[in-house]
């Protein structure tokens, strides 16, 4: 059941949320180039024309003062100035071609490229009669204010029409960036949330792996080590023993006449009998490291003691079995006392002629059937070699 919930989440759950982790990578990334292009194109270009048109305002402005001041003064040799200046303006009104020309908008610009060549033939004009005329005669005069007024009005309409065009084309961006902000903003809640679902997703797998490591080393009903968790450190045990004479005893116990205890209250009873006697071996081990249990079988279970001292060992057992019977658990049913009670064999490493796992278990099981013919609720140990 355990595999059956995880594979979803590793086959399918992290392979999707890994691939839109993947897709939202490349969609920041996408926007990160947009921002890019935004800021080329709200940048630069769109202040510099600004700056061209403004300018290109003031110059005007300085040519209509300095005619004015040529009129009013008579002064003739300022018209190279005047000209000179008009020449100028030409070639800010190229620099203003060339900058729109670069500037790439989703706005027609069709109608400032008409303005600025209108203003361009106005200008030429005006450098045409300022070259040809005298300055001195008035109908000459007439004809450059006449189209100096032509000049100014396409200036200020550049300008205006200019200043107006970037504002929509700055807005229009502008907009744009608010939208992949908030699409941003958007696709990193989606990220943070997809990395929440990830990271859930890989604790229900360690969990669940943490379970099934849990399930093959213990017992799930008593919570005790089980039966191959027994043999596996039985096996280390015997090893230890043999290379350094670590002491080693094996005790082998289960209720007596269990069986009948669930035969008369049933099942459900006796797992939990099983359970509170395995919960009171959890205790003695909390008091004595020397000692470890295992639950080996139904109601059987195993003692793996390293007291140095025999004697010391017994003690143990008959400590464990005392402390079981003290438990009181009911047993009408039991030939033997009142409560439920253990029979316990105890078989010592040293006492064997070829130690290995399988013939110290077997001497347990003897020690252990022993102490049921001698009448149960009691703890043999195998005798010890004089």
């Amino acid at each position: 059941m355990q595999l059956l919930k995880s594979n979803p989440i590793k086959f399918v759950v992290i392979p999707i949320v890994i691939s839109a982790l993947v897709l939202l990578t490349i969609g920041l990334w996408r926007f990160q180039q947009d921002i890019k292009d935004i800021h080329r194109h709200i940048g630069i270009t769109p202040h510099e024309i600004r700056y061209q048109l403004q300018q290109s305002n003031l110059q005007v402005a300085l040519i209509d003062q300095e005619i004015n001041f040529t009129k009013q003064y008579q002064v003739q040799n300022d018209k190279q100035d005047v000209i000179n200046r008009a020449e100028q303006l030409k070639y800010r009104i190229e620099n203003i071609r060339v900058v729109w020309g670069t500037l790439k908008s989703d706005l027609d610009k069709t109608d400032l490229q008409e303005e600025l060549n209108t203003f361009e033939s106005h200008l030429d004009a005006l450098i045409q009669l300022l070259r040809i005329g005298d300055l001195s005669s008035s109908e000459h005069l007439d004809k450059i204010f006449a189209e100096l007024l032509q000049v100014k009005i396409f200036s200020a309409a550049m300008y205006t029409h200019g200043s107006a065009f970037i504002r929509e084309h700055t807005d229009r961006y502008v907009q744009k960036l608010s939208k992949i902000s908030m699409a941003i903003n958007t696709l990193i809640l989606i990220f943070i949330l997809l990395l929440a679902v990830l990271s859930y997703a890989l604790t229900l797998i360690f969990k669940q792996k943490n379970d099934l490591n849990k399930l093959s080393i213990e017992d799930p009903l008593t919570g005790l080590y089980n039966r191959r968790q027994f043999n596996l450190h039985l096996t280390h045990d015997v090893r230890e023993y043999k290379a350094q004479q670590s002491p080693l005893s094996l005790m082998i116990f289960d209720i007596d006449y269990f069986k009948l205890f669930n035969d008369h209250l049933g099942h459900i009873a006796g797992d939990h009998a099983l359970q509170l006697i395995s919960e009171h071996l959890k205790a003695l081990k909390k008091a004595n490291s020397n000692i470890e249990f295992y639950r080996v079988g139904g109601e059987e279970f195993a003692c793996l003691c390293h007291e140095q001292d025999y004697n010391k060992t017994l003690a143990i057992a008959e400590k464990i079995r005392a402390s079981i019977e003290a438990l009181n658990i009911e047993h009408a049913m039991s030939k033997v006392a009142d409560n439920l009670t253990i029979s316990i064999g105890i078989a010592f490493a040293e006492s064997l002629e070829e130690l290995n796992s399988d013939s110290i278990y077997s001497a347990a099981d003897q020690a252990l059937y022993e102490a049921k013919k001698r009448g149960r609720n009691q703890a043999y140990g195998c005798p010890k070699e004089s």
